[in-house]
């Protein structure tokens, strides 16, 4: 049994090893590039951008994320208390962003991953907008959950980046490529539990 001051240490050292490197969306763009390269579909250009709009959208789901827990918003129960500060590890040290502004970098990031969004729609099509859709609720259901443990919501994000990848670098649907992801969603799952869940304060 772990004593408080313990807890305290563990759930510390989890907030700061949370990736600044984004591992959960990149592995999976590699993994629908690694498909797309077997099948000969590969195209350099394409997953450099791709990858960079990634960043940028998971840099506006953190952001606004960060910024929900400041002003306090609980919307699976209907609250709002303010936070002092940032628990957990927010996207940038309040030192470095003062969480006010979190919201002015949420929208700053987004309009440059509009950027890449539009170069992507040039060149396949609305489809990519299927991608962006189911993404965009996953990270809604993370920065202001409508219910309890909605934010378990990204774990299903690998497959359906993986999927994107695919299509991105292809043009055409590749369910091999969501289904090779399927073991980074499991893994996802399992460190939200460990984060948010194991060690949230009772």
């Amino acid at each position: 049994m772990l004593s408080d001051s313990q807890i305290v240490l563990l759930r510390r050292w989890l907030g700061i090893s949370r990736t600044r490197l984004f591992t959960a969306v990149i592995t999976p763009c590699f993994i629908g590039a690694a498909v797309a390269f077997n099948d000969g579909l590969f195209s350099s250009v394409h997953f450099i951008v791709l990858v960079l709009g990634v960043i940028f959208a998971e840099m506006t789901a953190l952001f606004l994320a960060d910024w929900v827990e400041y002003k306090g918003i609980d919307v699976s129960r209907g609250r709002i208390i303010p936070s002092p500060r940032l628990e957990g590890s927010p996207m940038l040290s309040p030192e470095v962003l003062p969480p006010k502004y979190t919201i002015h970098a949420a929208a700053t990031v987004a309009m440059t991953g509009l950027i890449v969004l539009a170069y992507f729609v040039l060149e396949r099509g609305w489809a990519i907008f299927t991608f962006l859709g189911v993404a965009a609720v996953i990270s809604a259901l993370y920065a202001a959950p409508l219910f309890r443990y909605a934010f378990f919501s990204t774990a299903l994000l690998p497959p359906v980046v993986a999927f994107g990848t695919y299509f991105a670098l292809s043009g055409m649907p590749g369910w091999q490529a969501g289904l090779s992801a399927l073991p980074i969603l499991f893994l996802s799952a399992a460190v939200i539990y460990t984060y948010r869940v194991l060690y949230e304060p009772r």
